[in-house]
Protein backbone atom coordinates (compact mmCIF):
# COMPACT_ATOMS: atom_id res chain seq x y z
CA UNK A 1 0.00 0.00 0.00
CA UNK A 2 0.92 3.66 -0.33
CA UNK A 3 1.56 5.04 3.14
CA UNK A 4 0.91 7.50 4.61
CA UNK A 5 -2.22 8.45 2.68
CA UNK A 6 -1.95 11.85 1.02
CA UNK A 7 -5.02 13.91 1.92
CA UNK A 8 -6.78 17.11 0.90
CA UNK A 9 -9.66 19.15 2.28
CA UNK A 10 -13.09 18.76 0.71
CA UNK A 11 -13.21 22.53 0.35
CA UNK A 12 -9.98 22.73 -1.68
CA UNK A 13 -10.22 23.49 -5.39
CA UNK A 14 -9.77 20.85 -8.05
CA UNK A 15 -6.73 22.82 -9.24
CA UNK A 16 -5.18 22.39 -5.79
CA UNK A 17 -5.92 18.66 -5.94
CA UNK A 18 -4.14 18.46 -9.29
CA UNK A 19 -1.11 20.25 -7.90
CA UNK A 20 -0.99 17.90 -4.90
CA UNK A 21 -1.23 14.80 -7.10
CA UNK A 22 1.52 16.09 -9.36
CA UNK A 23 3.79 17.04 -6.44
CA UNK A 24 3.49 13.56 -4.92
CA UNK A 25 3.40 11.61 -8.20
CA UNK A 26 0.11 9.91 -7.33
CA UNK A 27 -3.31 9.43 -8.94
CA UNK A 28 -5.66 9.82 -5.98
CA UNK A 29 -6.15 11.73 -2.74
CA UNK A 30 -8.08 10.87 0.39
CA UNK A 31 -10.53 13.73 1.04
CA UNK A 32 -10.86 15.01 4.60
CA UNK A 33 -14.48 15.82 5.58
CA UNK A 34 -15.32 19.49 5.96
CA UNK A 35 -17.78 19.06 8.81
CA UNK A 36 -18.13 16.79 11.87
CA UNK A 37 -20.04 13.60 11.22
CA UNK A 38 -19.32 13.53 7.48
CA UNK A 39 -17.46 10.71 5.77
CA UNK A 40 -14.00 10.74 4.27
CA UNK A 41 -13.98 10.49 0.49
CA UNK A 42 -11.56 9.99 -2.37
CA UNK A 43 -10.82 11.94 -5.53
CA UNK A 44 -8.88 10.46 -8.43
CA UNK A 45 -7.33 11.67 -11.65
CA UNK A 46 -10.10 9.83 -13.48
CA UNK A 47 -12.70 11.85 -11.55
CA UNK A 48 -10.97 15.03 -12.68
CA UNK A 49 -10.71 13.83 -16.28
CA UNK A 50 -14.32 12.66 -16.64
CA UNK A 51 -16.01 15.33 -14.55
CA UNK A 52 -13.86 18.39 -15.21
CA UNK A 53 -11.39 18.14 -18.11
CA UNK A 54 -13.68 16.40 -20.59
CA UNK A 55 -16.43 18.93 -19.92
CA UNK A 56 -14.08 21.90 -20.18
CA UNK A 57 -14.94 23.14 -16.69
CA UNK A 58 -12.65 25.41 -14.71
CA UNK A 59 -10.66 23.49 -12.03
CA UNK A 60 -10.12 26.77 -10.20
CA UNK A 61 -13.86 27.22 -9.80
CA UNK A 62 -14.77 23.68 -8.71
CA UNK A 63 -14.26 22.24 -5.25
CA UNK A 64 -13.06 18.74 -4.49
CA UNK A 65 -16.34 17.97 -2.72
CA UNK A 66 -18.14 18.56 -6.05
CA UNK A 67 -16.45 15.62 -7.76
CA UNK A 68 -15.20 13.31 -5.00
CA UNK A 69 -16.57 9.85 -4.22
CA UNK A 70 -17.87 9.24 -0.70
CA UNK A 71 -17.99 7.43 1.62
CA UNK A 72 -14.44 6.08 1.45
CA UNK A 73 -14.40 2.29 1.11
CA UNK A 74 -12.02 0.76 3.65
CA UNK A 75 -10.37 -2.54 4.56
CA UNK A 76 -8.35 -3.80 7.53
CA UNK A 77 -4.59 -4.24 7.36
CA UNK A 78 -4.84 -8.04 7.71
CA UNK A 79 -6.90 -8.49 4.55
CA UNK A 80 -5.34 -10.64 1.82
CA UNK A 81 -5.01 -9.93 -1.91
CA UNK A 82 -7.93 -12.18 -2.85
CA UNK A 83 -10.32 -10.66 -0.32
CA UNK A 84 -9.31 -7.11 -1.25
CA UNK A 85 -9.62 -7.87 -4.98
CA UNK A 86 -13.08 -9.33 -4.45
CA UNK A 87 -14.19 -6.16 -2.66
CA UNK A 88 -12.83 -3.97 -5.46
CA UNK A 89 -14.57 -6.11 -8.07
CA UNK A 90 -17.92 -6.02 -6.25
CA UNK A 91 -17.73 -2.27 -5.67
CA UNK A 92 -16.40 -1.42 -9.12
CA UNK A 93 -13.52 0.58 -7.60
CA UNK A 94 -9.75 0.62 -8.01
CA UNK A 95 -8.62 1.84 -4.59
CA UNK A 96 -9.46 1.18 -0.96
CA UNK A 97 -8.16 2.79 2.20
CA UNK A 98 -6.48 0.66 4.86
CA UNK A 99 -7.63 1.54 8.38
CA UNK A 100 -6.82 0.62 11.94
CA UNK A 101 -9.54 1.83 14.24
CA UNK A 102 -10.29 5.38 13.13
CA UNK A 103 -6.81 5.89 11.64
CA UNK A 104 -6.26 5.76 7.87
CA UNK A 105 -2.93 3.97 7.38
CA UNK A 106 -2.69 4.21 3.61
CA UNK A 107 -4.31 3.37 0.28
CA UNK A 108 -4.16 0.12 -1.70
CA UNK A 109 -4.77 0.33 -5.45
CA UNK A 110 -5.33 -2.34 -8.07
CA UNK A 111 -1.83 -1.48 -9.29
CA UNK A 112 -0.43 -2.34 -5.84
CA UNK A 113 -2.18 -5.71 -6.00
CA UNK A 114 -1.09 -6.32 -9.58
CA UNK A 115 2.58 -5.61 -8.88
CA UNK A 116 2.51 -7.90 -5.84
CA UNK A 117 1.48 -10.91 -7.92
CA UNK A 118 4.97 -11.69 -9.23
CA UNK A 119 8.46 -11.28 -7.77
CA UNK A 120 9.21 -8.75 -10.45
CA UNK A 121 9.69 -5.00 -10.13
CA UNK A 122 7.90 -2.96 -12.77
CA UNK A 123 8.71 0.44 -11.30
CA UNK A 124 11.61 1.15 -13.67
CA UNK A 125 9.66 0.10 -16.79
CA UNK A 126 6.59 1.99 -15.60
CA UNK A 127 8.59 5.13 -14.85
CA UNK A 128 10.29 4.97 -18.26
CA UNK A 129 6.94 4.65 -20.03
CA UNK A 130 5.44 7.55 -18.07
CA UNK A 131 8.48 9.68 -18.91
CA UNK A 132 8.05 8.91 -22.62
CA UNK A 133 4.38 9.87 -22.45
CA UNK A 134 5.23 13.09 -20.60
CA UNK A 135 7.84 14.04 -23.19
CA UNK A 136 5.43 13.25 -26.01
CA UNK A 137 2.55 15.34 -24.67
CA UNK A 138 4.73 18.22 -23.51
CA UNK A 139 6.21 18.81 -26.95
CA UNK A 140 4.76 19.54 -30.33
CA UNK A 141 1.73 21.41 -31.55
CA UNK A 142 -1.72 21.42 -30.02
CA UNK A 143 -3.23 17.94 -29.98
CA UNK A 144 -6.50 17.71 -31.88
CA UNK A 145 -7.04 14.07 -32.80
CA UNK A 146 -6.48 10.70 -31.21
CA UNK A 147 -3.48 10.10 -33.48
CA UNK A 148 -1.70 13.06 -31.83
CA UNK A 149 -1.70 11.35 -28.42
CA UNK A 150 -1.80 7.60 -29.02
CA UNK A 151 0.99 5.20 -28.03
CA UNK A 152 2.40 3.09 -30.84
CA UNK A 153 3.15 0.30 -31.55
CA UNK A 154 0.88 -1.74 -29.31
CA UNK A 155 1.99 -4.81 -27.39
CA UNK A 156 0.22 -8.11 -27.99
CA UNK A 157 -0.05 -11.58 -26.48
CA UNK A 158 -1.42 -14.92 -27.65
CA UNK A 159 -4.85 -16.03 -26.41
CA UNK A 160 -3.23 -19.37 -25.48
CA UNK A 161 -0.75 -17.74 -23.09
CA UNK A 162 -1.39 -18.07 -19.38
CA UNK A 163 -2.43 -15.14 -17.23
CA UNK A 164 0.93 -15.45 -15.43
CA UNK A 165 2.72 -14.99 -18.79
CA UNK A 166 0.51 -11.97 -19.41
CA UNK A 167 1.33 -10.42 -16.03
CA UNK A 168 5.06 -10.86 -16.61
CA UNK A 169 4.86 -9.25 -20.05
CA UNK A 170 2.94 -6.29 -18.64
CA UNK A 171 5.47 -5.90 -15.83
CA UNK A 172 8.39 -6.13 -18.26
CA UNK A 173 7.03 -3.22 -20.31
CA UNK A 174 5.32 -1.18 -17.58
CA UNK A 175 1.87 -1.34 -19.21
CA UNK A 176 -1.61 -2.12 -17.91
CA UNK A 177 -3.07 -3.84 -20.98
CA UNK A 178 -2.19 -6.06 -23.91
CA UNK A 179 -4.01 -6.69 -27.17
CA UNK A 180 -4.87 -10.35 -27.72
CA UNK A 181 -4.22 -11.75 -31.18
CA UNK A 182 -7.56 -13.53 -31.52
CA UNK A 183 -7.59 -13.12 -35.31
CA UNK A 184 -6.44 -10.81 -38.11
CA UNK A 185 -6.29 -7.11 -37.17
CA UNK A 186 -8.55 -5.49 -36.10
CA UNK A 187 -10.28 -8.67 -34.85
CA UNK A 188 -8.33 -8.62 -31.61
CA UNK A 189 -9.34 -8.83 -27.98
CA UNK A 190 -7.81 -7.03 -25.00
CA UNK A 191 -6.74 -8.05 -21.51
CA UNK A 192 -6.19 -5.47 -18.82
CA UNK A 193 -4.80 -5.31 -15.32
CA UNK A 194 -8.40 -4.89 -14.17
CA UNK A 195 -9.50 -8.09 -15.95
CA UNK A 196 -6.80 -10.06 -14.15
CA UNK A 197 -7.69 -8.68 -10.73
CA UNK A 198 -11.48 -9.03 -10.99
CA UNK A 199 -11.71 -12.27 -13.00
CA UNK A 200 -8.75 -14.22 -11.66
CA UNK A 201 -7.35 -12.93 -8.36
CA UNK A 202 -10.73 -11.96 -6.84
CA UNK A 203 -12.05 -15.46 -7.61
CA UNK A 204 -9.03 -17.28 -6.21
CA UNK A 205 -8.03 -18.82 -9.55
CA UNK A 206 -4.53 -20.06 -10.39
CA UNK A 207 -3.00 -17.47 -12.73
CA UNK A 208 -0.60 -20.13 -14.01
CA UNK A 209 -3.50 -22.33 -15.15
CA UNK A 210 -5.98 -19.75 -16.50
CA UNK A 211 -5.52 -18.80 -20.17
CA UNK A 212 -5.72 -15.27 -21.52
CA UNK A 213 -8.64 -16.22 -23.80
CA UNK A 214 -10.72 -17.08 -20.71
CA UNK A 215 -10.61 -13.57 -19.25
CA UNK A 216 -9.98 -11.24 -22.21
CA UNK A 217 -12.61 -8.82 -23.47
CA UNK A 218 -13.86 -9.38 -27.02
CA UNK A 219 -14.96 -7.98 -29.44
CA UNK A 220 -12.56 -5.08 -29.24
CA UNK A 221 -13.96 -1.57 -29.07
CA UNK A 222 -11.84 0.85 -31.08
CA UNK A 223 -11.62 4.51 -32.08
CA UNK A 224 -10.67 5.96 -35.50
CA UNK A 225 -7.26 7.65 -35.66
CA UNK A 226 -8.81 10.92 -36.83
CA UNK A 227 -11.46 11.08 -34.08
CA UNK A 228 -11.35 14.25 -32.01
CA UNK A 229 -9.96 14.05 -28.50
CA UNK A 230 -13.17 15.56 -27.11
CA UNK A 231 -15.19 12.84 -28.81
CA UNK A 232 -12.85 10.10 -27.56
CA UNK A 233 -12.83 11.48 -24.00
CA UNK A 234 -16.61 11.70 -23.88
CA UNK A 235 -16.93 8.12 -25.07
CA UNK A 236 -14.49 6.88 -22.45
CA UNK A 237 -16.45 8.67 -19.74
CA UNK A 238 -19.82 7.51 -21.05
CA UNK A 239 -18.83 3.86 -21.55
CA UNK A 240 -16.56 3.70 -18.47
CA UNK A 241 -13.47 2.72 -20.45
CA UNK A 242 -9.89 3.69 -19.70
CA UNK A 243 -8.30 2.92 -23.06
CA UNK A 244 -9.19 2.41 -26.72
CA UNK A 245 -7.14 0.85 -29.51
CA UNK A 246 -6.74 3.22 -32.46
CA UNK A 247 -7.66 2.07 -35.98
CA UNK A 248 -6.58 3.40 -39.37
CA UNK A 249 -7.84 1.66 -42.52
CA UNK A 250 -8.94 -1.38 -40.50
CA UNK A 251 -5.49 -1.79 -38.93
CA UNK A 252 -4.70 -1.23 -35.26
CA UNK A 253 -2.01 1.43 -35.22
CA UNK A 254 -1.88 2.44 -31.56
CA UNK A 255 -3.74 2.78 -28.28
CA UNK A 256 -4.93 5.82 -26.35
CA UNK A 257 -5.68 5.91 -22.64
CA UNK A 258 -7.33 8.35 -20.27
CA UNK A 259 -3.87 8.94 -18.81
CA UNK A 260 -2.61 10.12 -22.21
CA UNK A 261 -5.46 12.63 -22.46
CA UNK A 262 -5.04 13.73 -18.87
CA UNK A 263 -1.30 14.32 -19.40
CA UNK A 264 -2.04 16.34 -22.53
CA UNK A 265 -4.55 18.47 -20.65
CA UNK A 266 -1.99 19.08 -17.89
CA UNK A 267 0.57 20.12 -20.52
CA UNK A 268 -2.09 22.29 -22.22
CA UNK A 269 -1.62 20.54 -25.54
CA UNK A 270 -5.39 20.01 -25.49
CA UNK A 271 -7.88 22.41 -23.96
CA UNK A 272 -11.21 20.99 -25.13
CA UNK A 273 -13.77 23.08 -26.94
CA UNK A 274 -15.63 26.07 -25.55
CA UNK A 275 -19.39 25.87 -25.70
CA UNK A 276 -22.01 28.54 -25.92
CA UNK A 277 -24.03 28.78 -22.70
CA UNK A 278 -27.46 27.25 -22.76
CA UNK A 279 -30.15 26.79 -20.13
CA UNK A 280 -31.17 23.31 -19.01
CA UNK A 281 -33.48 21.94 -16.36
CA UNK A 282 -33.95 18.53 -14.80
CA UNK A 283 -36.82 17.89 -17.23
CA UNK A 284 -34.29 17.95 -20.10
CA UNK A 285 -32.19 15.07 -18.76
CA UNK A 286 -34.31 13.03 -16.33
CA UNK A 287 -35.03 9.33 -16.81
CA UNK A 288 -38.56 7.94 -16.72
CA UNK A 289 -40.00 5.89 -15.22
CA UNK A 290 -38.04 5.73 -11.96
CA UNK A 291 -36.16 2.46 -11.48
CA UNK A 292 -36.45 1.21 -7.93
CA UNK A 293 -36.98 -1.61 -5.48
CA UNK A 294 -39.29 -2.01 -2.51
CA UNK A 295 -37.82 -1.41 0.90
CA UNK A 296 -38.72 -4.96 1.97
CA UNK A 297 -36.77 -6.61 -0.87
CA UNK A 298 -33.30 -8.00 -0.24
CA UNK A 299 -29.99 -6.43 -1.16
CA UNK A 300 -29.44 -9.39 -3.50
CA UNK A 301 -32.61 -8.37 -5.38
CA UNK A 302 -31.24 -4.83 -5.66
CA UNK A 303 -27.86 -6.04 -6.93
CA UNK A 304 -29.54 -8.18 -9.58
CA UNK A 305 -31.58 -5.21 -10.81
CA UNK A 306 -28.48 -2.98 -10.87
CA UNK A 307 -26.66 -5.56 -12.97
CA UNK A 308 -29.63 -5.98 -15.33
CA UNK A 309 -30.04 -2.23 -15.88
CA UNK A 310 -26.29 -1.40 -15.81
CA UNK A 311 -26.78 1.20 -13.08
CA UNK A 312 -25.01 2.03 -9.84
CA UNK A 313 -27.95 3.05 -7.62
CA UNK A 314 -31.67 2.49 -7.10
CA UNK A 315 -34.51 4.41 -5.54
CA UNK A 316 -36.26 2.57 -2.72
CA UNK A 317 -40.05 2.73 -2.67
CA UNK A 318 -41.59 2.96 0.81
CA UNK A 319 -43.84 0.17 2.01
CA UNK A 320 -46.49 2.63 3.16
CA UNK A 321 -47.94 5.66 1.39
CA UNK A 322 -46.68 8.94 2.75
CA UNK A 323 -43.36 7.52 3.96
CA UNK A 324 -40.16 9.00 2.47
CA UNK A 325 -38.36 7.37 -0.42
CA UNK A 326 -34.85 6.01 0.06
CA UNK A 327 -31.73 5.52 -2.04
CA UNK A 328 -29.45 2.49 -2.30
CA UNK A 329 -26.08 2.74 -4.04
CA UNK A 330 -23.48 0.12 -4.88
CA UNK A 331 -21.06 1.81 -2.48
CA UNK A 332 -23.53 1.42 0.40
CA UNK A 333 -23.94 -2.25 -0.43
CA UNK A 334 -20.19 -2.70 -0.33
CA UNK A 335 -19.53 -0.73 2.85
CA UNK A 336 -22.61 -1.80 4.83
CA UNK A 337 -23.10 -5.38 3.64
CA UNK A 338 -20.16 -6.97 1.82
CA UNK A 339 -17.42 -5.34 3.91
CA UNK A 340 -19.19 -6.61 7.05
CA UNK A 341 -19.40 -10.15 5.59
CA UNK A 342 -23.20 -10.17 5.58
CA UNK A 343 -25.20 -12.23 3.11
CA UNK A 344 -27.01 -9.93 0.61
CA UNK A 345 -29.75 -12.56 0.31
CA UNK A 346 -30.77 -12.04 3.93
CA UNK A 347 -30.32 -8.28 4.35
CA UNK A 348 -33.44 -6.15 3.68
CA UNK A 349 -32.89 -3.03 1.61
CA UNK A 350 -34.44 -0.74 4.25
CA UNK A 351 -31.69 -1.60 6.75
CA UNK A 352 -28.88 -0.20 4.57
CA UNK A 353 -30.52 2.46 2.39
CA UNK A 354 -30.20 6.18 3.01
CA UNK A 355 -33.48 7.92 3.81
CA UNK A 356 -34.99 10.42 3.43
CA UNK A 357 -33.45 11.61 0.17
CA UNK A 358 -33.30 15.08 -1.31
CA UNK A 359 -35.70 15.60 -4.22
CA UNK A 360 -35.93 17.95 -7.19
CA UNK A 361 -38.72 19.09 -9.50
CA UNK A 362 -38.68 18.92 -13.31
CA UNK A 363 -38.19 22.72 -13.34
CA UNK A 364 -35.05 22.65 -11.16
CA UNK A 365 -31.99 23.96 -13.02
CA UNK A 366 -29.02 21.66 -13.50
CA UNK A 367 -26.92 24.08 -11.48
CA UNK A 368 -29.26 23.74 -8.49
CA UNK A 369 -29.65 19.98 -9.00
CA UNK A 370 -25.85 19.54 -9.01
CA UNK A 371 -25.57 21.60 -5.83
CA UNK A 372 -28.15 19.39 -4.09
CA UNK A 373 -26.30 16.26 -5.20
CA UNK A 374 -23.03 17.66 -3.86
CA UNK A 375 -24.48 18.73 -0.51
CA UNK A 376 -26.36 15.46 0.03
CA UNK A 377 -23.73 13.14 -1.43
CA UNK A 378 -26.42 11.37 -3.46
CA UNK A 379 -25.58 10.40 -7.07
CA UNK A 380 -29.27 10.05 -7.95
CA UNK A 381 -32.23 12.22 -6.96
CA UNK A 382 -35.95 11.49 -7.32
CA UNK A 383 -37.86 13.91 -9.53
CA UNK A 384 -41.15 14.83 -7.84
CA UNK A 385 -44.18 16.55 -9.35
CA UNK A 386 -47.48 16.91 -7.59
CA UNK A 387 -46.27 14.75 -4.73
CA UNK A 388 -45.48 11.82 -7.03
CA UNK A 389 -42.07 10.49 -8.08
CA UNK A 390 -42.12 10.69 -11.88
CA UNK A 391 -38.49 9.89 -12.67
CA UNK A 392 -34.88 10.19 -11.59
CA UNK A 393 -31.90 12.35 -12.44
CA UNK A 394 -28.32 11.13 -11.91
CA UNK A 395 -24.89 12.71 -12.03
CA UNK A 396 -24.30 10.71 -15.22
CA UNK A 397 -27.41 12.30 -16.81
CA UNK A 398 -26.06 15.75 -15.97
CA UNK A 399 -22.56 14.95 -17.22
CA UNK A 400 -23.98 13.71 -20.53
CA UNK A 401 -25.99 16.92 -20.90
CA UNK A 402 -22.89 19.00 -20.19
CA UNK A 403 -20.93 17.10 -22.83
CA UNK A 404 -23.63 17.44 -25.46
CA UNK A 405 -24.95 20.95 -24.77
CA UNK A 406 -22.79 22.72 -22.19
CA UNK A 407 -23.60 24.14 -18.77
CA UNK A 408 -26.71 26.28 -18.36
CA UNK A 409 -26.26 29.81 -17.03
CA UNK A 410 -28.81 32.22 -15.64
Amino acid sequence: MSSPAVTIDAGATVAEALDTMRDHGISSLVVRPDAPGRDHGIVTKRDILTKVVVRDLDPEGLLVRDIMNAPLITIRAHWGLEETSALMAAAGIRRVAVVRGDEILGVVSDTDIFTALEAQDWSAARAARKARVARQVASGAEARTVADLMSSPVLTISPDATVRDCIRRMLDHGVSSLLVEAGPSPNFGIITKRDIITKVIARGKDRGAVLVQEVMSIPLRTVPHDAGIQECSARMARERMRRLPVVREEEIVGIISDSDIFAAAEARRWRGRRRRPTLHTVADVMQTPATGVRSDQTVADALALMKERHIESLLVRPQEAGRPWGLLTRQEIVSRVLARHQDPRTVPVHTVMRSPVVTVSPETSLWECSARMASSGAPVLPVVQGGEVIGTVSDADIFTAIEERGWGVD
